[in-house]
């Protein structure tokens, strides 16, 4: 599915020749917006109700970014879920 920054649906997937009940479908579907933060290139989202959120931390440790410093983004495949990835930690 594909939504405007309104939560107006402007798209979803849906078999050959249901294009009518897809419309219908489409125009009832909403999805609220969530807020995000930025720091250092990484984008957390905050997805739970916006009356629970707490503050945002302002981490140090490990997100330090000197004024000199170049970030370059790159890829990092592991042949492993993520909970297999969690679980290594905690060993």
């Amino acid at each position: 599915m594909v939504f405007d920054v309104d939560d107006t649906c402007l798209q979803t997937l849906y078999p050959k020749g249901e294009e009518k009940e897809a419309e219908k479908f489409t125009c009832s579907i909403q999805q609220g917006p969530y807020k995000v933060f930025e720091r250092h290139g990484l984008v957390f989202a905050y997805m739970r109700l916006p009356e629970k959120e707490p503050p945002f931390p302002e981490w140090e440790t490990n997100f330090t970014v000197y004024s000199d410093t170049k970030l370059v983004p790159y890829s990092n495949f592991q042949h492993r879920n993520w909970l297999q990835g969690a679980g290594q930690c905690c060993r």
